[in-house]
């Protein structure tokens, strides 16, 4: 009897087994983020997404929906913290890359400009010019009123500026405006104030193999941010336009989704991108820039015009490429418009302060995308102050 008592045995050992799977499931164990319940994320906007992987090179692998609303990100305004920026001067890597890039942004002249009704006048045309007269930067007032203009920012030697203010054939001169470290210019022109409506906004997206690990995330973000901005912002015309780009000689240098009040065609166009080429570190920046800037329709009248530059990689260094950066961020900040960077994984110290140079020579911001999301590869720590780590797309919005 011994036999068929340890077959039994066995069997009720299996039969318990089994069920104790059956019940555990596979391992539950979870293996996000450690910061995700600072950051009030769900376990689901913390983790990955089921679908293709992406080996961050090369083609990526086209991925099942990814819910937006999972990217963190920190933003950092310059202009908001100048000492901070000045003292930058101290830091090698900043130097190297002031030097590298050619942009010298310390001589700062900030105006805010109002109407006869002591309104913030919106597009306003506010001219740097030299002791000759001729101008040196031109930058347009954005919807709080405000433009910042650059002495000397590509490395001329120029003194004794004026500053010519003009709206709608009204023109203030300023003899002798103020550098920053003594205050911010405020001029009143004595002109009626319309309320601009339009709004332009354009995201410019790297789409080479090294945004592989976040391009799908990215897309989803972006196309939650446009439906968002369009249903918080009724009275507001938007034109939304899209422009990715790769490097030469791989399937396209840049294509372009011009600017359309038709949300449904710019997210579509967003949806059906992919990454892919590439295979150096720089990429086709100032192309893809040259393009956003100068070959697209702004409105030649709005309240706001936003260039989002999504990218992990700077533009190529040559001495014609270097002028080509300067000449294009000069003229975006001449039609007003503002560049705001978005730094992904895989960036360095050299190319954050390339994307910090292009932001406050444009009144614009730095966004740049952290760890504490999991997604992507390695995010570098931003050199900057204390910030507060939110979703990209809420930083976007």
């Amino acid at each position: 009897m011994k036999k068929p008592l340890i077959f039994v045995s066995a069997l009720l050992l299996m039969s318990f087994l089994i069920i104790r799977c059956d019940k555990d499931g596979p391992d539950t164990e979870k293996t996000g983020s450690p910061d995700k319940e600072y950051l009030g994320l769900t376990d689901a906007m913390a983790g990955g997404y089921s679908g293709g992987s992406s080996s961050g090179t090369g083609d990526s692998t086209q991925q099942d929906s990814v819910p937006a609303g999972q990217i963190t990100a920190g933003e950092w305004n310059d202009q908001a913290n100048w000492d901070f920026w000045l003292n930058l001067g101290q830091n090698n890597e900043f130097d190297s890359a002031r030097d590298n890039w050619k942009f010298y942004p310390q001589n700062r002249y900030s105006f805010l400009v109002k109407d006869q009704n002591n309104n913030a006048l919106i597009d306003c045309e506010v001219w740097l010019r030299n002791k000759n007269g001729d101008a040196i930067w031109k930058a347009r007032t954005d919807n709080e009123g405000k433009a910042e203009l650059w002495l000397n920012l590509n490395g001329q030697h120029e003194e004794d500026p004026s500053v010519a203010v003009s709206y709608d054939g009204h023109q203030v001169v300023v003899v002798n405006p103020v550098p920053i470290d003594r205050g911010v210019n405020e001029v009143s022109i004595n002109a009626a104030g319309s309320i601009e409506k339009n709004a332009d906004i354009l995201f410019v997206v790297d789409a080479t193999g090294s945004m592989g690990d976040e391009i799908e995330y990215l897309k989803s973000e972006l196309m939650d941010v446009m439906q968002r901005v369009k249903e918080e912002n009724h009275a507001v015309d938007l034109r939304m336009g899209a422009v990715f780009y790769r490097d030469e000689g791989d399937e396209y240098v840049t294509k372009v989704s011009p600017f359309s009040a038709s949300l449904s065609a710019t997210v579509q166009y967003i949806g059906s991108q992919r990454a892919d080429g590439g295979g150096d570190y720089e990429e086709a920046v100032h192309t893809a820039l040259g393009t956003a800037v100068t070959q697209l329709s702004w409105s030649e009248h709005a309240r706001t015009r936003l260039l989002f530059l999504v990218l992990d990689a700077p533009a190529h260094h040559t001495p014609a490429i270097v002028n080509d950066l300067n000449s294009i961020i000069r003229q975006a900040a001449e039609k007003g418009i503002k560049i705001i960077p978005v730094s992904a994984s895989g960036v360095n110290k050299d190319t954050e302060f390339l994307f910090r140079f292009f932001a406050i020579a444009t009144n614009g911001t730095y966004i740049f995308i952290t760890n504490h999301s999991g997604i992507g590869g390695e995010h570098i720590e931003a050199t900057v102050g204390e910030y507060e780590v939110e979703l990209l797309n809420d930083l976007m919005v």
